[in-house]
């Protein structure tokens, strides 16, 4: 599934950062993996594709994302996206890469490549849980 800027769903998406390029040039498919909140596949020659589980993916009657902290794995892994688009495919290969390699006495959270994602994670949960603390990526 896609979500356009301009529906409901890309609205609250960008509310929180989402840019409207990584929405409309992202796939997003909601799987049963039980094991995994989200990830993000940055393919080389075409657009960056999302996983997300179907038990975090909330979903309303009309089709639409529901407005509450369930946004904030989608959120971060659309910044993932990106990151993908903006850099190009090899140099976000290599700045995850070797960010983990480099410091790996490191909290993941407090690596520069994904400091950006857990601020958005922590926006969205102060957003609609003030004073909730967020949660940590590991």
């Amino acid at each position: 599934m896609r979500f356009a800027a301009s529906s409901l769903s890309g609205m609250r998406l960008r509310k929180h950062g989402v840019s409207s390029a990584a929405l409309t040039r992202t796939t997003v498919f909601a799987v049963k993996w039980s094991n995994i909140n989200g990830w993000m596949l940055p393919l080389m020659f075409v657009r960056p594709i999302i996983f997300i589980g179907k038990n975090i993916l909330d979903v309303q009657l009309d089709g639409e994302l529901a407005d509450n902290e369930a946004l904030a794995p989608l959120v971060h892994q659309y910044c993932h996206a990106h990151q993908r688009l903006q850099w190009g495919f090899a140099s976000y290969i290599w700045r995850h890469l070797s960010a983990r390699l480099v410091a790996r006495w490191k909290p993941i959270h407090h690596l520069q490549v994904e400091r950006e994602p857990h601020e958005m994670i922590n926006h969205v949960y102060d957003y609609y849980q003030p004073g909730s603390g967020g949660v940590t990526n590991s």
